[in-house]
């Protein structure tokens, strides 16, 4: 009759505890406690090598983020990231931070007026399939999730010329972690637009759908 494996181990110790008078059943205890005792063993062996499996995966997670070039961040400033002020655009320039950050924030306003200006670059890091589906116009696409790909389009921008890097809007973590890789990679004027695409087509602003810039 099939059983749990928890009531196997309960039946070899009533077994064991049952008074018994013959040698017969002696050794059916004594088998019954053998077999008990192999499948604890054989438990305990695959329990440990899924642990050891688990920590060896880990390790090499963390080893491949740390020394891959578009690895994610273990504190992302996210939010927290100082915001451009809107002076920095009053006389129709948006100079790289004087204050040594070399991220800063941008808002929906902020972001328009760049474009209108055609003083920034602005990066779509959201996947390629989203792109396709709808952008802002002249954006180019650099999906984070798969940056290691996109190492000519890259370097085929100015690093001291504005970045407005977006993704689907504030629930979206793509454009700063995007940012900080391209921070870490010398660009000076990095902005980081968390409205992104959501809050973009929501004021109504120009969006292109298709693949074409």
């Amino acid at each position: 009759m099939p059983y749990r494996d928890g009531a196997k181990a309960t039946n070899c110790v009533r077994l064991i505890d049952t008074p018994h008078r013959s040698g017969y059943h002696d050794n059916a205890v004594n088998i019954q406690f053998q077999q008990c005792s192999g499948r604890i063993r054989v438990v305990k062996k695959a329990v440990i090598q899924a642990c050891l499996i688990c920590a060896g995966a880990s390790l090499i997670g963390v080893g491949v983020n740390l020394v891959a070039p578009w690895g994610i961040p273990f504190v992302a400033r996210g939010r927290n990231l100082p915001q451009l002020p809107d002076s920095a655009l009053v006389k129709g320039t948006d100079p790289a931070p004087s204050d040594g950050h070399e991220l800063v924030s941008i808002t929906l306003q902020q972001a328009k007026t760049l474009f209108d200006r055609d003083q920034a670059v602005f990066v779509d890091a959201r996947p390629e399939f989203e792109y396709a589906e709808g952008h802002i116009p002249g954006a180019i696409n650099i999906p984070f999730d798969e940056v290691e790909y996109y190492g000519s389009a890259i370097a085929s921008l100015d690093k001291h010329k504005p970045l407005v890097v977006y993704c689907a809007g504030e629930s979206c973590d793509l454009s700063i972690h995007l940012g900080e890789l391209l921070a870490k990679k010398g660009f000076t004027a990095v902005r980081v637009f968390f409205g992104g695409s959501v809050a973009w087509q929501r004021a109504g602003f120009p969006f292109d759908r298709g693949t074409g810039g």
